[in-house]
């Protein structure tokens, strides 16, 4: 893409001494960064400013290193051929937002589709882009890179759009309150996902309550006419489909209950391979999805009802399920000499840890749970941690390995064949060791991303030299 000084003045309301009424110049620029370490040559550079960094410490580095301009909420006595390169704002952050909404304003999508919710967000996004490329060419659909669900990460998928995509999956991820919010309001959605709500990051929301409204905040930048998807098993469902109807927002609905527009209505786990059947419009569907867990089959569930208000048929929509390949850390699947491992080690909270133990107990009747802790869920997570190892205890985990000061006291409440270590590589250990001895076939590896559970992975695969 290519934008000009003025475009960037008229977006965010700037100043600049270099484009004024006497015809000052006008500086193109091709990118936008905010990170000197990153920066090509013609950027934008966004000075932003943290709790522990001030992107303003390196406008000049920046400027040096070839940018073509930077935003600033400050100037800087620099020589007057510098000067000419700065635009100032008040606040940078909000600056970087309002001209990505303004440039996706610039860009005539047939759908932009936000998707949100405590679990299975990522995996809805990879499942809409694997669906949508599977109909259309794969260089018309723009969808978030990695984890850039944020107030930052949002405007940079934005102003990835280009005249040449048609639709846009953009993940919509919060810690607080009015995120959500927000990011919607600069994307204005035309179709969305709520996945779930579930004690995730609530030492943010502070209840699950808060949670719920936290995920609605994504109506607040959808049009009326437009489409949200909700789970209609999850809690604040009530409460989602509320505000949709008073917005005049579109409803439709994915999950177990007889009331569902898009109702699961079996699911038979093979090893490695879903097969499900779903109803819509009084018909009834199969589907087959190379993943592991009841709860993916609700994730495509959702995936295909947004792509279904995106204008395309069902029947286009259920034949490249077979070929989605899932995503690395989130039970992505490795074959073992004696069985198989599920590296579902990209986060955790206690939702989803139960989920992905319901999804191990069905493939292995003799599987074992290599967790690490579980981050932001507040002042009961001791108890939580009790809760999940008391869960695997019940659900037929034949053994718990797990670290972390918060795992502490899980052994004891699951009781024999529970081990609790102090590093990761000593975990990893054992694991293989039960593999191997033949003890156990499958082995589930999850934990929050501050548990850093990929390195037991890592461990694992490079001791049992998985083929």
């Amino acid at each position: 893409m290519s934008w000009s000084q003025a475009d960037l003045l008229l977006a965010t309301g700037g100043k600049s001494p270099s484009v004024d009424a006497s015809g000052g110049k006008n500086i193109a620029f091709s990118g936008v960064s905010t990170d000197t370490r990153t920066l090509n040559q013609g950027d934008l550079y966004v000075a932003i400013k943290g709790d522990f960094f001030d992107g303003h410490r390196f406008v000049a580095q920046a400027l040096s290193a070839g940018a073509a301009l930077a935003l600033v909420s400050e100037f800087e006595p620099f020589e007057e051929s510098r000067q000419a390169r700065l635009v100032l704002v008040e606040d940078t952050r909000i600056a970087l937002g309002k001209f990505s909404s303004w440039h996706r304003q610039q860009i005539s999508l047939q759908k932009l589709i936000g998707i949100t919710g405590s679990n299975g967000k990522t995996t809805c996004k990879n499942m809409v882009e694997h669906l949508l490329s599977s109909l259309v060419p794969a260089e018309q659909v723009l969808a978030t890179e990695g984890n850039l669900n944020n107030d930052l990460g949002v405007p940079r998928t934005l102003l990835s759009l280009t005249d040449q995509h048609q639709f846009a999956v953009v993940e919509m991820g919060a810690n607080h309150p009015k995120e959500i919010d927000y990011v919607s309001r600069l994307a204005k959605p035309e179709v969305a996902i709520i996945t779930i709500a579930a004690m995730a990051h609530i030492e943010g929301f502070g209840s699950l309550d808060g949670v719920v409204k936290t995920k609605a905040e994504i109506m607040n930048g959808m049009e009326k006419g437009s489409t949200i998807i909700l789970n209609v098993d999850s809690v604040g469902f009530e409460y989602w489909q509320y505000m949709a109807t008073e917005k005049g927002i579109h409803i439709l609905t994915f999950g177990s209950s007889e009331k569902a527009d898009f109702r699961l209505i079996s699911v038979e786990q093979n090893t490695g391979q879903l097969n499900f059947r779903f109803t819509h419009d009084n018909h009834i569907f199969q589907a087959d999805l190379p993943m592991v867990g009841e709860h993916n089959a609700f994730n495509a569930l959702a995936s295909m009802a947004a792509c279904f208000a995106a204008g395309f048929k069902l029947q286009q929509l259920i034949p490249p399920l077979v070929n989605f390949a899932g995503i690395k850390g989130r039970l992505q699947q490795y074959q073992l000499p004696n069985g198989l491992l599920l590296d579902d080690s990209y986060n955790a909270n206690p939702d989803s840890v139960k989920a992905a133990i319901d999804a191990l107990v069905k493939v292995s009747p003799d599987g074992i749970l290599c967790l690490g802790a579980m981050a932001e869920i507040g002042e009961t997570s001791a108890d939580q941690h009790k809760q999940i190892a008391n869960y695997a205890k019940g659900k037929g985990v034949a053994f718990l390995l797990c670290t972390g000061e918060e795992t502490k006291n899980m052994p004891e409440v699951f009781g024999d064949k529970s081990f609790w270590f102090e590093d990761k590589s000593s975990l990893a250990e054992k694991a293989i060791d039960l593999i191997k001895t033949k003890q156990a076939s499958v082995c589930l590896v999850k934990g929050s991303r501050s548990a850093k559970m990929e390195q037991v992975v890592k461990n694992i695969i490079e001791g049992m030299k998985i083929c």
